[in-house]
């Protein structure tokens, strides 16, 4: 049985999707019905997946090794198991590129099926393949951005916004348009240029906060003096 297909990480650094993929933790997260991923060896991994999906489903448990990596774009993956429903044994590539900041990635491989689940029908075998590679990956990208990198997440908390891809807009303090800025303009006291009309508007507003303020004051004393003169 051959599978093949691409799937598109969205916004993402074909080196930090590398990363991911080769990450035991991240993978035992992301691998549908994954169970149990350990490490036994350099780039080998013993792994127990539950897997739900009906043409396909049951418990198997089997080695993963990952050979002929070309960080970070290419690396050759060997996966051979059993379960209740028979046996798997396969072997593909997974090949990365970076497209107009994205990364697409190619997977491209065979399996030799054997045991209940090769009289599934390959066409239902090969769609339910699809369908959790499709998953994974989904789960991937979800790992992209829940791990935004630092400097997005401190982009934010300092007062930049999104751009709806993870990237990070800084944008300038909003201009004032206040009716300060049209009595700035009558009194004729800037030079002309916009940046010191604002100037002019912010210090005529703080001077009128000043202005309440001791108004206020003002009017708390003579309130406090008349209080005081009725007694």
């Amino acid at each position: 049985m051959d599978i093949e297909g691409t799937y598109t990480f969205q916004d993402a650094p074909v080196e930090r999707v590398w990363q991911l993929l080769l990450d035991p933790q991240v993978l035992a997260r992301t691998i549908p019905g994954c169970d149990r991923l350990e490490p036994v060896g350099e780039d080998t991994y013993e792994a127990t997946m539950n897997v739900g999906v009906s043409a396909v489903k049951g418990v198997y448990t089997g080695r993963v090794t990952i050979s002929d990596k070309q960080a970070p774009h290419h690396f050759h993956i060997a996966v051979e198991g059993s379960g209740t429903r028979g046996f798997i044994k396969g072997e593909g590539t997974l090949d990365l590129t970076q497209q107009n900041g994205h990364t697409v990635a190619r997977y491209k491989g065979t399996a030799q099926l054997g045991g209940a689940i090769a009289g599934v029908g390959m066409r239902m075998v090969g769609g339910a393949a699809k369908m959790l590679i499709n998953q994974f990956f989904g789960a991937i990208s979800d790992e992209l951005r829940q791990q935004a990198p630092a400097a997005t997440v401190a982009g934010r908390q300092e007062g930049g916004a999104g751009d709806g891809h993870g990237r990070v807009i800084v944008r300038p303090p909003a201009q004032l348009t206040s009716p300060m800025v049209q009595v700035v303009r009558r009194l004729r006291i800037s030079d002309g240029s916009p940046e010191d009309e604002q100037r002019w508007a912010q210090r005529l507003m703080m001077a009128g906060a000043g202005l309440l303020v001791g108004l206020l004051a003002t009017v708390g004393l003579l309130v406090w003096l008349i209080g005081r003169k009725r007694e």
